[in-house]
């Protein structure tokens, strides 16, 4: 017999009461086993906060949250699957899971959370996607241009330096310093010494770690765009920097955007 559709227990809205998903360990297919609980936005900030591209809609991947199952679109599962450890526990807040979807008055409580979520989480991250051909090349070439960039990203005027988000692909993770110090790589500027594959690094892996970067700055713009939709919706509500506007970002099944 399968197991119960989750039922969400209501949230308290009068103390900015928001739910955590924690994942549970496990390794390479396992199903995803995970428990949901809820916390005071006022004192809690032991979860990482994730902002991610979500794709296609449908919610047609299944995962457990206590003796209970949750659909889920590709988008989260994957997200999930990546961010799973293997030895111990890890609590996120996402808001496909952690907001109910099916609750209109609900998520529309919650978006005008986002800043709080995202200011008082210990951690944020901004996931785009699985890995694909040249995402390790290209990871090697972000992190050789920002080393050689002359643009150094001014963190103190643009985004709290406490909170920078954590950017991946796959399983492939680096800080917003770096992806910021290698932007002339997103914005097409040649740095000769790295791009020329005649002298770089990567060799004839230039071209298609320039192709996979480029497509990974492109996510990043992505999430950005909609975050600057819900900070001009919401902008009432504390969203003013720089990390939340690249890392709060909200589906249209969140938000009538």
């Amino acid at each position: 017999m399968p197991p119960p559709h989750l039922e969400y227990q209501s949230i308290d809205h009068s103390i900015a009461q928001i739910r955590v998903l924690t994942i549970h360990p496990g390794s390479s297919d396992d199903p995803i086993l995970c428990s949901l609980t809820r916390h005071s936005l006022q004192h809690e900030n032991d979860y990482e906060a994730l902002s991610y591209t979500w794709g296609d809609p449908t919610r047609n991947y299944l995962i457990s949250i206590g003796a209970a199952s949750l659909p889920v679109t590709k988008s989260a599962h994957d997200a999930l699957r990546h961010l799973r450890l293997k030895d111990r526990d890890r609590r996120v807040w996402i808001d496909a899971i952690c907001i109910n979807q099916d609750d209109n008055t609900e998520r529309n409580h919650q978006v005008e959370y986002m800043g709080q979520i995202f200011k008082g989480a210990s951690r944020v991250l901004a996931w785009l996607g699985p890995a694909g051909p040249g995402t390790d090349e290209a990871f090697e070439l972000i992190r050789a241009v920002s080393a050689r960039s002359p643009m150094k990203p001014a963190l103190d005027e643009v985004i709290c330096p406490e909170k920078a988000p954590l950017i991946g692909c796959g399983n492939q993770w680096e800080d917003w310093e770096t992806w910021a110090a290698a932007s002339p790589l997103a914005m097409g500027e040649e740095l000769e010494d790295v791009l020329n594959p005649k002298s770089s690094i990567l060799g004839r892996q230039t071209l298609k770690a320039y192709t996979k970067a480029f497509e990974m700055f492109s996510g990043i713009d992505y999430l950005r765009q909609q975050s600057y939709e819900l900070q001009h919706h919401y902008s009432g509500h504390g969203i003013t920097n720089l990390n939340e506007v690249l890392t709060v970002s909200i589906n249209t099944e969140c938000s009538d955007l």
